[in-house]
């Protein structure tokens, strides 16, 4: 049986062509082409996918076409599931004519009902590389961004957005919209091979612009975009089975006395504990209300770029493993949990593929001797799963190496303790590890966290929810 492409998703293709694919089996047509240059011959530069029924079946992503990326979250099966499991909030960037809304539509086929596509186009915003030119052009744009706000609250799980975003007021306020209701924001920049030509674009937008306007847009959005840092942020269902076992260790840390006798007289002492006669709360002693990504969004960091203020920031953006990484999924191992008297985290071995994605300075000093001390490539990597009050996240890296630093100098746990998930070591001063028996593992998408501003101080999306409650 011939299969049958959707409706209204290719192009048409010749009575021979059929012939041809009666022969063989269903599967994605640049299996059965060969080189994309058969495709190109047959569809034109133009085509951007095509899905057979053998994909529709089998609920195979997308293949792409000539001339196209191939993003991991429309064609890699893994990354897909992966991206079903988060909340997303998919930001396109591009000149006019850069094929975004195409990709727009594509991701929304790809998630079908789970997804929501909000176009400017459909709201009647042309783009303009001018400032806005009056209250109602600003008035007009925050309208749309308020409809991002309703999708946030309504909990729709994958929100596309297709739009220019080349004003960096209104890219930023997308992703701090994003990080203020713990969705994991995606930037996705399309590069299609005519972008080099202005006079190509005349073919591929349906706006009317000159070839001076199209030049401004296509230098506006070349500016590259470096977030405050790179990782891999865990799936939401990852999160909330991460979120379950850190309370069961917790409240297993609580009933064990000689855990808190240890512990309790190096928590920070100007901080209330309630009854002084009664052990501490853990949990709430430790909380997320200072995560950078928001309390519900966990991650593992991989490099800190400060938005390319750090040296080497713009470098590692534009690496190939970089490049070829964002947007995909990863399965990350937790091989420990740690807890301080300032943080709770988890330790994160990392995969070969992994490693070189990770660029963290690892050495610790030895107190005694000031000699450096690596625990080895990628010790550092771990996700941070609370902080005391007046903790910076930051802090659990320096705290997983300072643990590390006791293992490296062969230092004997002063308590060990037996728990269900592991052997618990006390190394002194409040610092504890559960080397995990078994590694806990969980999914996770490498992106960037763009938003610049803090998630409950951003006056632009707080605009944007009193606008959608009133």
């Amino acid at each position: 049986m011939r299969p049958r492409p959707m409706e209204g998703q290719t192009r048409k293709c010749s009575a021979s062509f059929h012939s041809m694919l009666r022969l063989i089996r269903p599967r994605p047509i640049v299996q059965c082409l060969g080189p994309r240059k058969d495709l190109r011959r047959l569809f034109g530069p133009r085509l951007w996918y095509i899905r057979t029924m053998n994909d529709i079946q089998s609920n195979q992503p997308f293949t792409m076409g000539e001339g196209d990326q191939l993003f991991p979250f429309v064609s890699d099966t893994d990354t897909c599931e992966a991206v079903r499991e988060s909340r997303v909030v998919f930001v396109l960037r591009g000149p006019p004519g850069s094929g975004k809304s195409t990709l727009a539509k594509r991701i929304h086929d790809a998630y079908g009902d789970i997804s929501t596509l909000l176009s400017a186009d459909d709201e009647g915003l042309q783009p303009t590389c001018a400032p806005y030119s009056d209250q109602a052009d600003y008035d007009t744009h925050a309208g749309f961004h308020t409809k991002v706000v309703i999708q946030c609250k309504e909990s729709t799980k994958i929100i596309i957005v297709d739009d220019t975003n080349h004003d960096d007021f209104q890219f930023q306020r997308l992703f701090n919209i994003a990080r203020k209701f713990s969705y994991m924001g995606m930037l996705v920049e399309p590069h299609k091979p005519w972008m080099p030509n202005p006079r190509e674009f005349h073919q591929h937008s349906h706006w009317h612009f000159t070839e001076d306007e199209l030049l401004k847009f296509k230098a506006k959005t070349e500016e590259p975009v470096i977030a405050l840092f790179y990782g891999w942020f865990l799936t939401k269902k990852s999160v909330d089975f991460l979120l379950n076992h850190y309370k069961s260790f917790l409240e297993d840390l609580h009933e064990r006395p000689q855990f808190l006798e240890e512990f309790s007289p190096y928590m920070l002492q100007d901080i209330p504990l309630g009854d002084q006669k009664q052990p501490p709360i853990l949990d709430m002693y430790f909380s997320r209300s200072k995560f950078s990504g928001g309390r519900d969004l966990l991650h593992c960091t991989a490099n800190f770029t400060d938005y390319g203020q750090t040296p080497g920031a713009a470098t590692y953006v534009k690496s190939s493993v970089v490049e070829q990484s964002l947007g995909r999924a990863f399965k990350l191992q937790l091989t420990a949990l740690f807890v301080t008297p300032r943080t709770v985290g988890a330790r994160v071995e990392l995969s070969r593929a992994q490693l070189p994605l990770f660029d963290f300075e690892e050495s610790v000093s030895d107190p005694t001797t000031a000699d450096p001390v690596s625990p080895g490539p990628g010790s550092r990597a771990h996700v941070t799963l609370g902080c005391a009050p007046n903790v910076e996240p930051v802090q659990t890296g320096l705290d997983l190496m300072d643990i590390l630093r006791s293992v490296e100098a062969d230092e004997k746990p002063r308590i060990r303790l037996n728990m269900h998930l592991g052997e618990l070591c006390c190394y002194g001063e409040g610092r504890w590890m559960l080397d995990l028996t078994n590694p806990i593992p969980v999914n996770s998408l490498f992106s960037g966290l763009y938003a610049k501003s803090p998630p409950d101080d951003d006056p632009a999306s707080h605009t944007s929810c009193k606008e959608e409650s009133s």
